[in-house]
């Protein structure tokens, strides 16, 4: 028992070091332009599915999918 509190022990300040970790790399500059471009829309039943690059804060262009379901 006291091996499964020790090991506990060691392990819960990683994981809270890892949760900080992943969340810093969600980070980014709410004032910087996204550049969307939209290539082409493509309907598929009940949803539009566009086709966009944005800007990368790194250099170049991200691909991506947008769908956007009809109505509100």
């Amino acid at each position: 028992m006291k091996f499964l509190i020790t090991a506990w022990l060691l392990v819960v300040p990683l994981l809270r070091a890892q949760d900080a970790d992943s969340v810093s790399r969600l980070d980014y500059d709410h004032s910087a332009a996204l550049d969307v471009k939209d290539t082409s829309v493509h309907k598929k039943g009940d949803v539009s599915v566009h086709d966009i690059s944005y800007a990368s804060p790194k250099g170049g262009r991200v691909p991506a999918y947008l769908v956007v379901p009809d109505g509100k």
